[in-house]
């Protein structure tokens, strides 16, 4: 495996375990438009916004490119990794993981 395809398969990893942390802590039965801070993740609570922004900032710590994509109607936020050249999305509050 080229050093290229190691980095890419361990920002994968390090997504997915990210991922995985976040719905861990959080309790979706206390989902609130209100609770649409980064910080409110780490208090177990949040919405889409939250979520995303919050997952944003720790693949940004792991110098993952991504981006945060909006829903035309404005109703739903996600989010965008680039891993092996392909850009994925990972939606925080559907728990289905990365899919492309």
């Amino acid at each position: 495996m080229s050093k290229g395809g190691r980095k890419e398969t361990k920002n994968l990893n390090n997504a997915q375990v990210v991922h995985q942390a976040i719905i861990d802590i959080t309790d979706m039965a206390d989902y609130n438009l209100n609770y649409n801070n980064p910080s409110d993740v780490l208090k177990g609570r949040g919405n889409c916004q939250a979520y995303s922004l919050f997952f944003r900032e720790i693949m940004i710590k792991h110098k993952i490119e991504n981006r945060i994509i909006l829903t035309d109607d404005y109703s739903h936020m996600y989010n965008n990794l680039k891993l092996e050249n392909e850009w994925l999305d990972i939606d925080m509050t559907a728990f289905e993981g990365l899919y492309k």
